[in-house]
């Protein structure tokens, strides 16, 4: 009977010394792991309030994890409510000691001011440190990465929607520390998100994130409803803008450090509503613009090591418009009910030519049909092109007409 009372006694001793270590842990934990990320991320400073440790299970809770930029901190571009790091028991069975990490309901949120502050630093996203400070969270090399409920938004100036991606779920697995040959991805990856509110896209494929200087990735990829208007404060600053339409698109993606190939099946645009408008105050800008869209082309045409492609475009039941507010006399150009037709559009000229028909209603009242055929070639472009309009009233093209003709 006594020795039953003295371990009575001594269960509950035992046990507040371990709730008591516990804690202790926790608080030298959460200074040590602070420490440690923030000594590996350039440009960027972590906080995080709490960290629990279990030791069964040996693992490894975060809780309220925030990174902000160090020019913009306020508000934070990223927040974690909970990041568990555990034992992966499962590859216990092949005789490995990896860990599983799951990330719950994290949110990224970046503004405009932050995006260019990131643009204009001098320094890689690469060469930040993220994966190094992700590996400073916990003793064991990571496994399995996985993320619940995340959310991605952009904001830009002015009165527009944020760009909005949410209900993201990722699941990478086998993220072994052994280096793959090229083409080479032993860690199958799935990523699935709701996109403006609206859109899906779903991502399945492979990666090899040891890779060197940057992991590599190789999927398929389907967009599926997506809304372009969101695009308005990006394309507004090009002088376009976009009202309505919606995207559609399925093909492989594969984007390594000796690989940068995007071949896309189908793409499919309805129901847009695109106007360029052209004035003196923004004619500096726009040749600015041009320069700079020659100078990437240059960069992708014929790149042995990039592939741009897409089998199949179509555009339908959609609108473009141009106006030139910059002549003597302000003139508009529009195309209704437009259809497009684009085939092996490709960034190679070893791929063939670009073949593209389009029909619509010239200045809402004429039949135009255009049919043309273009070579990339940065040197010599070879561009044939067939133009044919009939029965259009002259008179809309006038700024000032075409407003009398639409009171009518």
């Amino acid at each position: 009977m006594w020795v039953l009372r003295k371990r009575l006694w001594v269960a509950p001793v035992v046990l507040a010394c371990l709730v008591g270590l516990s804690y202790y842990l926790d608080t030298v934990l959460r200074g040590y792991i602070e420490r440690a990320m923030n000594q590996r991320i350039t440009g960027y400073s972590v906080h995080i309030r709490a960290v629990r440790f279990h030791p069964i299970g040996f693992s490894l809770d975060l809780v309220d994890m925030t990174v902000a930029q160090d020019q913009h901190p306020d508000p934070p571009v990223l927040h974690i409510p909970r990041l568990r790091a555990s034992v992966d028991w499962r590859a216990l069975l092949d005789r490995r000691l990896v860990a599983d990490f799951l990330v719950q309901r994290p949110k990224a949120y970046v503004n405009l001011t932050q995006a260019r502050a990131e643009l204009r630093d001098k320094t890689a996203l690469r060469e930040r440190g993220w994966q190094e400070a992700l590996e400073s969270i916990y003793p064991l090399k990571i496994n399995v990465f996985r993320v619940q409920g995340g959310e991605v938004i952009y904001v830009d100036r002015g009165p527009f929607r944020p760009l909005r991606l949410s209900h993201v779920q990722l699941h990478a697995d086998n993220i072994r520390n052994v280096r793959s040959p090229d083409h080479v991805y032993p860690s199958p990856i799935h990523l699935e998100a709701v996109v403006f509110d609206a859109g899906k896209v779903v991502l399945d494929g492979n990666a090899n994130f040891l890779a060197e200087p940057h992991p590599g990735l190789r999927a398929s990829v389907s967009l599926d409803g997506v809304a372009l208007d969101y695009f308005q404060p990006i394309t507004e600053r090009y002088n376009v803008a976009v009202r309505g339409g919606v995207l559609s698109s399925s093909g492989e993606v594969e984007y390594a450090p000796t690989a940068k190939t995007v071949n896309l099946h189908a793409v499919s645009i309805r129901g847009v509503d695109l106007e360029y408008v052209h004035t003196p105050e923004t004619a500096a800008a726009e040749k600015q613009t041009a320069e700079h869209i020659r100078e990437a082309a240059k960069q992708v045409t014929n790149h042995p090591d990039i592939l741009l492609r897409v089998d199949d475009v179509n555009i339908l039941r959609s609108t473009f418009t141009f106006r030139n507010r910059a002549a003597n006399t302000p003139y508009r150009v529009a195309l209704a009910d437009v259809q497009i037709r684009l085939a092996n559009v490709s960034n190679q000229r070893a791929e063939g030519k670009v073949r593209g028909d389009m029909t619509g209603k010239f200045m809402g009242s004429g039949d135009a049909a255009v049919h043309f055929t273009l070579s990339p070639d940065v040197k010599r472009p070879e561009f044939d092109v067939t133009v044919r309009v009939d029965g259009t009233e002259l008179p809309t093209m006038h700024e000032r007409c075409a407003a009398r003709l639409c009171r009518r």
